[in-house]
């Protein structure tokens, strides 16, 4: 059996910035909450506020700038 190199599939996919930030924060958060860190809990604080700046200038007419389009190359 002859395997055939050189092939790939383009996957395109579209995702929300000010989601995956929060997500990801919320990931950040819990991974924290196992351990002591007086300064993490303040951070993240700071870090929604300024999520949330973000979704109020993306939104209304600027809503179209929250969806950046990638593509992903797989070979097989």
């Amino acid at each position: 059996m002859t395997e055939e190199y050189g092939k790939s599939t383009e996957l395109s996919r579209e995702f929300d910035i000010v989601e995956e930030l929060e997500k990801t924060v919320e990931e950040i958060e819990k991974a924290f909450e196992i351990q002591e860190t007086d300064e993490v809990p303040d951070r993240i604080s700071y870090l929604r506020f300024l999520i949330r700046d973000l979704d109020s200038l993306l939104s209304g007419d600027n809503e179209s700038l929250r969806f950046r389009r990638f593509t992903i190359t797989r070979f097989k």
